[in-house]
């Protein structure tokens, strides 16, 4: 049975060849690659073009007509170009152990949706630092064990079922290219019945300190990103109560009291870092109304929301808290 694996890619030409070693490692080998690149000019487009010469049969590679037009139309082109029962989505500075592939095939026939353990690997770009990601939940998983944040169940660690995007016509929201892997996730989750969480480690994510929302000078360009994410998490809940035809109210109650406040955070903390903790508390203070929905879980993503809102009116509280971390685990 063939997995399509889809890519975005832009200007990741420092990263692209890790990830394509990686699928070249796979110990499953039924697989295709399809890369979209989005008009890359840093020498990206011409290693995806050498990777395809290597392997014809399996690789295609489609140059995005409008280098404006987002990760999400991207992600579509590709998702329409690959024709594998089963679907893998990984970002281009991502990539995945030799046994991904296998570990989630493994437990496919039986689930709407397989995902591997992590490791976010920190890069400040002068070192790299491994980190486990710490949920501890495997095995058969419900949807709300992934709304309320129990696993990470997200683009690059998970192997889905092309019958179930189709099922509801599920594309990725052209447009507002923030959060945009959340609601096509979470708008996946709301169709499954019985999903498997792997516990190997398979997926390592590459989070880079010049990321979008820390390296943009312009702090009124992150909040227009902010507002995007609120406007896809409420499309969201509308495609839910249109194709959820089971528990609507449930899965949206669960995924705004946690998951959203948790993604707006996320960003809120991104630009605090970058412009500051006056600007940091006024933007808290602006979505407050949105954050203040949080009801914490025992989950890790929970855990890290309150960390986040010390350390931001207690600047300096994550890094004790790691220094502590250090000690402990030393």
């Amino acid at each position: 049975m063939k997995v399509s694996v889809i890519t975005a890619v832009y200007n990741v030409a420092d990263y692209i060849d890790r990830l394509l070693t990686s699928l070249e490692s796979q110990t499953y080998k039924n697989w295709e690659f399809i890369a979209v690149d989005g008009q890359s000019n840093d020498g990206t487009y011409e290693k995806l073009l050498g990777f395809r010469d290597k392997y014809p049969s399996k690789v295609e590679v489609i140059r995005s007509p409008n280098r404006k037009a987002g990760v999400s139309f991207d992600r579509n082109l590709g998702l329409e170009a690959s024709s594998g029962r089963f679907l893998a989505f990984i970002d281009g500075d991502d990539w995945w152990s030799s046994m991904f592939l296998e570990d989630t095939m493994a437990r496919i026939k039986h689930h709407d949706g397989v995902f591997t353990a992590s490791y976010d690997v920190l890069d400040d770009g002068n070192t790299q630092t491994l980190v486990k990601v710490p949920y501890r939940k495997f095995g058969e998983v419900s949807w709300r064990e992934i709304v309320r944040g129990d696993v990470r169940f997200g683009i690059g660690n998970t192997l889905l079922r092309r019958n179930i995007i189709e099922r509801i016509g599920l594309r990725f929201p052209e447009g507002r290219n923030f959060s945009e892997d959340t609601y096509f996730m979470m708008m996946y989750a709301s169709q499954v019945r019985r999903v498997y969480g792997v516990s190997s480690r398979d997926f390592f994510h590459l989070i880079r300190s010049n990321s979008s929302v820390r390296s943009n000078p312009d702090v009124s360009v992150s909040m227009k990103k902010i507002d995007s994410l609120i406007a896809n998490h409420k499309s969201l809940c509308e495609g839910v109560y249109m194709y959820n035809k089971i528990s609507p109210d449930e899965f949206c109650r669960l995924f705004m009291e946690v998951l959203h406040p948790v993604s707006l955070m996320i960003y809120v903390t991104s630009i605090s870092d970058s412009f500051g903790r006056k600007v940091g508390r006024a933007l808290f203070k602006r979505y407050s109304s949105e954050i203040f929905n949080f009801r914490p879980t025992l989950s890790h993503s929970s855990l890290l929301m309150v960390v986040w809102i010390i350390d931001l009116f207690v600047p300096g509280f994550r890094k004790a808290l790691r220094v502590v971390s250090e000690v402990l685990d030393g």
